[in-house]
């Protein structure tokens, strides 16, 4: 059997679906995927070779944004069924966020129908290199704020996304972040596998991209997206502290954050 796309010649690219003569495969066999070669170089995971290239879908992603290039190709990948994104399989590398089709197919949290006012992006009031405030530079996609001076660079037009958002840095199960979620203060929680949480949880309404968060002191659950959330880092708990307005239950949370920052 030969399918049309190849009786023709013109095959679309796996990452931007425009189909033409000028896409190439991937040189792995069992691949079959298509794509352009400016597509690819947009993923930090894809392998250029002399025969050709390795498509993003043989490497695990969160392994080689971190830059563990020799990991990344090992072992059992979920793929995603919309782009070419993979991670290794289980939990530690998958984005949060990611809705699993079959034990070995995602669909990636690239995919979030974000629209609702109640998964907009909330940005942070202070640079994340200096903690001052001021005229800051937001992220499109996460609460990350800069000075445009802290970055060695002047105000853009437009959009903009911080270097995490573009080099594909996700957030994972099991990280400690801090949440904003309507007038309460952004709050440390941890991001949890929908699998792991309450069936009551489970069942409340959320689409690909949200994932389900433990808050500490309070000990609640809640479903939300990634431009609420930002990592938890070491040193937080003392930074936190220095400033005014903490009452018993966010000193309880900022305690138990620490202490699981700690654990894992």
């Amino acid at each position: 059997f030969i399918c049309t796309e190849c009786l023709n010649g013109t095959h679309p690219c796996f990452s931007c679906r425009i189909i033409g003569t000028d896409v190439k495969r991937c040189s792995v066999s069992s691949c079959g995927k298509f794509y352009h070669e400016a597509c690819l170089r947009r993923y930090t995971s894809t392998v250029f070779e002399s025969k050709g290239f390795r498509c993003p879908q043989h490497f695990c992603n969160a392994c080689a944004v971190d830059k563990d290039f020799q990991k990344a190709s090992k072992g059992r990948m979920m793929r995603c069924l919309r782009c070419p994104l993979a991670y290794h399989a289980g939990d530690g590398c998958v984005a949060a966020g990611s809705q699993p089709v079959t034990p070995h197919i995602i669909i990636c949290s690239n995919h979030s129908k974000k629209s609702s006012h109640s998964t907009a992006t909330i940005n942070v009031g202070f640079c994340f290199v200096c903690a001052r405030g001021g005229r800051l530079l937001c992220c499109d996609t996460c609460p990350a704020a800069f000075h445009p001076a802290c970055l060695n660079m002047e105000m853009p037009d437009g959009g903009w996304h911080c270097n995490d958002c573009k080099s594909g840095r996700k957030l994972r199960y099991k990280q400690i972040v801090w949440v904003k979620l309507g007038n309460y203060r952004w709050w440390p929680a941890e991001i949890c596998n929908p699998r792991s949480v309450p069936v009551n949880i489970q069942g409340l309404r959320h689409d690909i991209g949200d994932f389900p968060v433990f808050f500490f002191g309070s000990h609640d659950y809640y479903w939300v997206h990634r431009g609420r959330v930002f990592p938890y880092v070491e040193g937080d708990k003392s930074f936190v502290e220095g400033q005014s307005g903490m009452n018993k239950a966010f000193k309880k949370a900022l305690d138990e954050a620490a202490r699981r920052f700690q654990e894992l």
